[in-house]
């Protein structure tokens, strides 16, 4: 059996059952805040332009656009 895990590219495995989970960390040297969600609106309140903001997805679903500044 092959590990898929350690190879580096993408390789599609077929559809999955998993619903789109995003877990939103936020940041800096002093304190730290997480959320998560199905949505991005569900999480975007927590976003700090102070703070470092780290997005985890997990089975990405639907149309959905990622900006990065």
């Amino acid at each position: 059996m092959k590990n898929n895990l350690l190879s580096e590219k993408l390789i599609y495995t077929g559809d999955s059952l998993t619903p789109t989970h995003l877990h939103l960390c936020t940041y800096s040297t002093t304190e730290m805040q997480e959320s998560s969600g199905n949505t991005f609106q569900s999480i975007k309140g927590t976003l700090d332009n102070t703070h470092i903001n780290w997005l985890q997805t997990q089975k990405l679903s639907g149309k959905i656009a990622v900006i990065s500044k």
